[in-house]
């Protein structure tokens, strides 16, 4: 029984993982950048589409970039983990990669980004 039990466990654990990933994978990048900018949180100010530019290249569906970061989405949490395995620059949020570029970041604040890129889901990009 105890076996039974574990299985059920590790089901409902993989199934809650996919709905969360599926639910990212919902999401429209152009859409993260706010109504009006925050000067002390600027990270998602003035995203621009680069899908067209940088898909074809790295085998991503959507990438949005700025001056802070580069949000990639795949097609799948492991296109996205092997995107991002060499690279120490990015920060797997499955099926999303989210790739910082300002050195002047600080952990707290690439932390902060994480966070948000986590906590959106399908329904709204008004989230975060």
């Amino acid at each position: 029984m105890h076996n039974g039990m574990a299985g059920l466990v590790a089901i409902l654990v993989l199934f809650t993982g996919c709905s969360d990933a599926s639910s990212r994978l919902e999401i429209d990048l152009t859409g993260l950048s706010p109504e009006q900018s925050n000067p002390d949180y600027p990270f998602f100010d003035d995203l621009s589409d680069v899908t067209g530019d940088i898909c074809s290249e790295i085998g991503c569906v959507q990438s949005v970039t700025n001056d802070y970061v580069n949000i990639h989405k795949f097609a799948s949490a492991m296109d996205a983990a092997e995107y991002a395995e060499p690279r120490s620059s990015c920060e797997v949020i499955d099926p999303l990669v989210v790739e910082f570029l300002s050195d002047d970041m600080s952990d707290e604040e690439k932390a902060a980004v994480v966070g948000d890129l986590s906590n959106i889901n399908a329904g709204s990009n008004d989230d975060f």
